[in-house]
């Protein structure tokens, strides 16, 4: 029965509309028909009271059955709920009094009273559904987004909860679970409120984390309308999903310092790159300031036939990607026809092909490389040091090689590096410290995000059409 009044109150918004217009334009006719008694300005009158006065009593009913959800701010919710029953109850004396006498004196006192109602109250309304400060002059703030994460100085001595876990829940998670909103009757502003859990009960439970539905909810397909955050707002980054699932997995303890909690595997970079500032929007990757002149189209079309995607990376620039993701098969030598163009390649995805540290003798002559994807590939750390030679790289993806710490070092005189993708590679957990300190500067991304499967994990084969 529960979720029928629930069902029920979601009409409100629907409904609430209906009476503010609706009574609006008897206040209207009211003032209007101050000197002019006409019969069909009176009728108009006293309809429009009538369907209004209506309208306010259902508005009041499923207004009042969706404040049961406790999904808002109860000061607001009161002012607003007996200010919308105040309209309701002088709209509906307001009919009666009309049907004895329209040109009555406290007619037109009640439909300025009525008036005035209207605008407080849905003012109110507004501020549930909007925030307080909607309605002013300034702009909104928007507490919930943020685009730089500062650096925590010394995070093994950082309490996890105060300085890395309500970080992440403050900026997607309170728009809907704080003070001012409770969905699902939950707040996670404060410890005692994610104790607490909400309406369905605990959201962490340390022995068995897949059976956390704080984790549960974030790992649903964001198609999952019980997916959190709703798709419509911003999401969690792999690396937040990880230090949450961590967290949870060692305790969820609100005192801890992360120095008292057990950190091993992938989450241990993790951690360490707290220590450093973080874009959480990554900077385009722009062609070099020289221009060049156009590729030779003999060139290009070789390239072509094999399968490789080139393209320019943009109308007004003679700077090309190629990609060989498309290619049947690639091997070392088919890296030789791309000498021709590199003057203009700036951008390289030979990830997922079989070359080897022979290919990158060939790469090392596009100088003025950004973007180089070598992921899946056979190349090792003595194929690496060939690539010093590209000093304008940005991005390097060396997912699922070969490679370790000693090989990446090699690349430390390149002053353009930003990413490094170190996913599935030997490097080890000292590796990891080197790493940080030789590359102050450059995002080590060491993938993993361990998370856990859930029931929930499967995934959607859809059947071919029939012809």
């Amino acid at each position: 029965m529960l979720d029928v009044f629930e069902f029920l109150g979601r009409f409100h918004p629907l409904l609430v509309h209906l009476p503010i217009g609706i009574l609006l334009i008897a206040v209207v006719f009211r003032f209007m028909s101050w000197k002019n008694t006409g019969l069909l300005l009176s009728k108009a009158l006293n309809v429009s009271v009538a369907i209004g006065s209506i309208a306010a009593v259902f508005s009041c009913i499923t207004g009042y059955l969706l404040s049961q959800s406790a999904e808002y701010d109860e000061k607001i919710v009161w002012w607003h709920q007996w200010l919308g029953i105040g309209v309701a109850i002088i709209s509906v004396a307001w009919y009666y009094q009309l049907r004895k006498s329209s040109a009555s004196v406290w007619s037109v006192v009640t439909a300025g009273s009525i008036f005035v109602l209207l605008m407080i109250t849905g003012h109110l309304g507004g501020s549930l559904t909007h925030g307080e400060d909607y309605l002013s002059f300034g702009p909104v703030e928007d507490t919930t987004q943020t685009l730089v994460r500062q650096p925590i100085e010394n995070v093994q001595q950082a309490v996890a909860y105060t300085e890395i876990v309500k970080p992440i829940l403050s900026t997607s998670c309170y728009s809907c679970h704080s003070e001012k909103k409770q969905k699902g009757k939950l707040r996670l502003d404060l410890p005692e409120h994610i104790i607490k859990g909400g309406k369905n009960g605990d959201i962490i439970d340390t022995a068995s984390l897949s059976e956390s539905e704080l984790i549960k909810r974030l790992l649903l397909p964001l198609s999952d309308k019980k997916h959190m955050p709703p798709k419509d707002k911003k999401q969690l980054t792999r690396d937040e999903l990880s230090l949450l699932h961590w967290w949870v997995e060692s305790g969820a303890s609100f005192n801890k310092k992360v120095s008292e909690l057990t950190q091993e595997g992938k989450i241990v970079p993790v951690i360490a790159a707290l220590e450093k500032p973080q874009q959480l929007t990554q900077a385009p990757v722009v062609v070099p300031p020289v221009p060049v002149s156009r590729a030779d189209q003999s060139a290009l079309d070789t390239l072509r036939k094999i399968g490789v995607v080139v393209l320019p990376v943009s109308s007004e620039s003679n700077y090309l990607s190629a990609n060989f993701v498309s290619t049947d098969s690639v091997n070392d030598a088919d890296m030789k026809l791309l000498i021709p163009i590199s003057k203009q390649l700036v951008s390289l995805k030979a990830g997922d092909t079989k070359i080897t540290d022979s290919a990158l003798s060939y790469i090392s002559k596009c100088t003025n490389l950004m973007r180089l994807q070598l992921q899946q590939t056979a190349v090792t750390d003595k194929g690496l040091a060939k690539l010093t030679a590209l000093k304008d790289l940005q991005e390097l993806n060396l997912v699922g090689t070969s490679v370790t710490a000693n090989g990446i070092i090699n690349l430390k005189n390149l002053k353009g590096l930003r990413n490094i993708y170190l996913y599935q590679t030997p490097v080890m957990r000292s590796g990891w410290r080197e790493l940080q300190t030789t590359f102050p500067s450059v995002h080590l991304d060491s993938g993993g995000y361990v998370l856990p499967v859930l029931a929930s994990d499967t995934s959607l084969v859809k059947p071919k059409k029939k012809l």
